[in-house]
């Protein structure tokens, strides 16, 4: 979000828990323990609003829904043990 540039003003959702990964790099950086839970309760929220692409329960993993659960779970261990998630 940050430096993307545009014309939107972005101060609105930055108090959002989602804007540490709208505005975090996609190949590089951290997002901190302390901010993986409540990113994890946002995406929750958002799940209902991704497909599943009618794929058989076996390939559920590769949808958009699947991948958004991987990664909340993800970020649940790394708040639970106290980790950063990693960015390469």
């Amino acid at each position: 979000m940050e430096g993307f540039g545009g014309a939107g003003d972005w101060m609105p959702y930055m108090q959002d828990a989602i804007s540490v990964l709208l505005n975090h790099s996609d190949c590089e950086g951290y997002i901190a323990s302390w901010q993986c839970e409540p990113l994890a309760k946002r995406l929750e929220e958002l799940l209902p609003l991704l497909s599943e692409d009618g794929m058989p329960p076996d390939m559920r993993q590769y949808t958009p829904r699947g991948r958004a659960e991987q990664f909340i779970a993800g970020l649940r261990e790394a708040a639970r043990n106290g980790e950063n998630v990693e960015f390469h």
